[in-house]
């Protein structure tokens, strides 16, 4: 790809002779590339790996948090030869040479494996197409899908139809294509105005909640995977889509009329705006009918047999709540709905700590299988659950204790993993050890929400991995045992997908620089490198974590993490910039701050580049604390207990640096201490009443994406606010627990940065004026077109550069005071 050419020779020239080591930059992180979603078809012939070019790259962010696609290739391995990766979608020449190479993310495989959806990403459009994966041939289908955060967009009928939940193009929907629809519909009401035409947007609550705009309905649209050409089957808001097996029908999730909120009943973060009912379509005469018009279908559940006679799903009637939800049995023949009912056996769904209920079943053979809990007491664990024709029949309750994870079905066994062990149980309950410390290696579900919570594989299919002697070892389950593959990965690889039949894996390599290789192992065949990701790493001098023990509110010990400035000389301090965020707790090194290091905002390994130490505190909530209370000296006991076990930070020289739920935090604090000397807090909230409902611009001029007011309200009532109800009913709690209302404490100078698109830009405008009123030092920075995380280069490069520019004037750069004419914070 010409565009990129400069680039990509430069990664492939890093290594090859001795490079003096650089610190870690913005341009190195805006500089590097991702390897996505790498998959083996059902056939387990073709090995397909997206590639992205350099996060800069994208010349258009209009698809927000999804401009990956923009920038994604594809390349294809036929596991049958031993030839190099071959450009999928690429020229004429089989080469890439183009921008059009370039846009194109893989889709769910027909069940030959001979053909692949694919959909590409062009600015602002998405558009499905069907590729064969023999040849590159390519039809387009003219469709949009809905997004996929729910489960499904797409799934095969059989080899010759493709099914699609498809939407109008230009039809708002939460997620990607929001800040720019809201951009477009903002300046089209201002247009409105100026030609004294009406531009309005109408909000409705109570009697006037229907007046609320809804966005136009979705499609079901059967594709002939031939000629690209479309049927509609059904119209609706679907979210989801289930195709049962041997493609007679399938089942979706539509969302119907908006929900008016409970008044008496704390809201969770979670709460959807609008009833979810199911909907079944008969995919050969095209009739559609909902089972019960009168219950609310919960998410994440949608699962067919093997027979695609009967379907789960987990609901409840409209009137009642969800404790009163259960598991129901749809047999589709009969099209009959009857739930799953017996009086020892408690079913019900897990809930996050968002407030979300996420069902758990499956089926073995044509027996609905339930995690439930048995026996009442509220000390039994939850197990898996046989409901046999002759009433249910429970298959883990002798297994030791913990909780027991699904991993694969069959009609007359399942696999469970329980406290690192993988136990064979059979249809009445005998259990069989099959492995310690081994895992699933070739799971890695696509698609949505849905598919990461339920639908396990079968057994038959399954990879595992144990750790062998020179790595990891892999192998099947056949007669009820493992049976090995032939095939071993290499100490600290990560596997990514595996194919038993054929015995070939691809793992990731990953070493200390964050230089990451595809690795492609076969059977009888030396293993070879695919794939080669940001190779320029390799002369970066990464700062390294280290621990620092301390105690938490409670006296439990915990862990914090600090990055010291590479390359730093004895006897040069460094100032310290600590990040915290109630509610973490990192009992390893967190992820994203090691190498490659791609936490685009608060990236550890940027700032210790730029010369300051830089600390991670854990900060577990303490449920008998509220949020405020006693924040400051959480964080300042760890921030005493680094510098007296690492003599290189000065901790006098201290500064605050949080994002979301750590700007609340970082500003919390600022007013508790005035050992802070400079505070950055970035999409954060100040005021909990004025953040209770939150007031994006995409909530008051695109209503039709889904308004969060329900949601932004749970944020506060029971979700990470843990405000715990509306401020009506407990003003105090909210008060005592808002920085804004004690700006008047904070004495170190503050950089406050908000996006014009994020859930609440008010709240920064809010706070700047309360500092501003004080003749404090402060600044705004807001980032237009920006939701809740900056993600445009430009903007990032510029972010980082304010901000160290903020850093450096007030606590210094890297073993040098701060300069003399800085001009102090100002008492209060």
């Amino acid at each position: 790809m010409r565009r990129f050419a400069p680039r990509l020779l430069a990664c492939a020239l890093f290594g090859t002779g001795a490079a003096q080591a650089t610190p870690f930059t913005v341009d190195q992180l805006l500089d590097q590339q991702r390897l996505g979603v790498v998959r083996i078809d059902p056939s387990q012939r073709w090995l397909v790996i997206p590639t992205t070019g350099p996060y800069r790259s994208a010349r258009s962010w209009a698809l927000e948090f999804d401009t990956a696609m923009t920038i994604t290739r594809l390349s294809v391995v036929d596991l049958r030869t031993d030839g190099p990766p071959r450009p999928l979608l690429a020229g004429t020449a089989g080469a890439w040479d183009s921008d059009a190479d370039f846009g194109y993310t893989p889709g769910p495989f027909a069940p030959s494996g001979a053909r692949m959806a694919v959909v590409r990403a062009r600015d602002a459009s998405l558009e499905v197409g069907i590729v064969t994966l023999a040849t590159g041939a390519v039809v387009w289908t003219g469709l949009f899908p809905v997004s996929d955060v729910w489960g499904r967009s797409m799934q095969w009928i059989d080899d010759d139809r493709l099914l699609i939940l498809a939407k109008d193009p230009d039809a708002p929907a939460m997620g990607a294509l929001t800040g720019t629809q809201t951009q477009a519909r903002l300046i089209e009401k201002w247009r409105q105005t100026r030609e004294g035409r009406a531009g309005v947007t109408l909000l409705g609550a109570g009697r006037y909640l229907e007046r609320t705009p809804t966005a136009p309905p979705s499609r079901l649209v059967a594709v002939d995977a031939d000629s690209g050409k479309g049927q509609v089957l059904a119209q609706g808001a679907f979210i989801d889509l289930e195709v049962a097996p041997g493609g007679r029908r399938a089942a979706m999730l539509e969302e119907t009329e908006l929900l008016h909120p409970d008044p008496w009943r704390p809201a969770y973060t979670t709460d959807p705006s609008r009833r979810r009912r199911l909907v079944v379509v008969d995919l050969t005469s095209g009739a559609m009918w909902k089972p019960c018009r009168t219950c609310e279908v919960a998410t994440d559940l949608l699962a067919w047999s093997p027979s695609g006679r009967q379907l789960l799903v987990y609901a409840k009637p409209d009137a009642a709540e969800w404790t009163a939800a259960r598991y129901w049995r749809l047999n589709a023949v009969t099209q009959r709905l009857a739930p799953l009912d017996d009086a020892g056996v408690e079913t019900r769904a897990e809930t996050t700590r968002y407030g979300s209920r996420v069902p758990r079943a499956d089926w073995m053979g044509e027996d609905p299988l339930i995690l439930a809990r048995v026996g009442g007491a509220p000390a039994n664990p939850d197990d898996w659950v046989r409901w046999t024709a002759e009433g249910p029949r429970t298959l883990t309750g002798g297994l030791p204790p913990g909780p027991r994870a699904l991993e694969a079905t069959s009609p007359t066994a399942i696999i469970v993993s329980q406290a690192g062990k993988l136990w064979r149980i059979d249809g009445q309950g005998r259990a069989r050890l099959l492995a310690t410390s081994a895992r699933i290696a070739n799971l890695g579900a696509t698609g949505g929400e849905r598919l990461a919570f339920n639908h396990r594989p079968a057994i038959d299919t399954l990879v595992l991995a144990w750790p062998g002697p020179g790595g990891l070892t892999l192998g099947g389950v056949q007669d009820y045992r493992l049976r090995r593959l032939g095939l071993t990965t290499a100490p600290g690889e990560r596997i990514l997908v595996a194919a038993g039949r054929v015995g070939a894996v691809a793992s990731l390599e990953q070493d200390a620089q964050g230089v990451e290789r595809l690795i492609l192992r076969r059977r009888d065949h030396p293993a070879r490198t695919l794939v080669t990701l940001n190779a320029q790493l390799a002369r970066v001098d990464f700062a390294r974590p280290r621990a620092v023990r301390h105690q938490g509110p409670r006296g439990q010990t915990l862990t914090s993490w600090l990055y010291l400035p590479p390359g730093r000389s004895a006897g040069r301090k460094a100032p310290l910039i600590t990040i915290p965020y109630l509610g973490r707790d990192y009992p390893g090194p967190p992820a994203s701050q090691n190498a490659p290091a791609r936490q685009v905002f608060l990236n550890a390994q940027i700032l210790a580049g730029a010369g300051y130490a830089v600390l991670l505190p854990s900060l577990p909530i303490d449920p008998d604390r509220e949020p405020a209370q006693g924040l400051a000296d959480q964080i300042l006991k760890v921030v005493d207990a680094a510098a007296a076990q690492e003599p290189l930070i000065d901790s006098e020289r201290l500064a605050l640096m949080g994002h979301s739920y750590g700007g609340y935090t970082v500003l919390t604090a600022a007013t508790q201490s005035p050992r802070f000397k400079a505070v950055v807090a970035s999409a954060f909230s100040a005021d909990l009443i004025g953040h209770y409902t939150r007031k994006s611009l995409s909530a008051s001029v695109l209503p039709e994406a889904g308004v969060t007011l329900m949601g932004d309200a749970g944020w506060a009532e029971l979700g990470q606010g843990r405000m715990g109800a509306p401020p009506w009913r407990d003003p105090q709690r909210y008060l005592r627990n808002s920085p804004l209302l004690a700006a008047d404490k904070i004495t170190a100078p503050v950089m406050l940065i908000m996006g014009d698109l994020d859930g609440d830009p008010p709240q920064a405008l809010t706070l700047f004026g309360a500092l501003f009123r004080q003749d404090k030092d402060a600044m705004l920075l807001t980032y237009h077109g920006e939701g809740h995380v900056v993600l445009t280069p430009g903007n990032i490069a510029d972010e980082y550069r304010r901000v160290l520019d903020f850093l450096k004037e007030h606590i210094g750069d890297g073993g040098r005071s701060p300069p003399a004419d800085a001009a102090p914070a100002r008492p209060t």
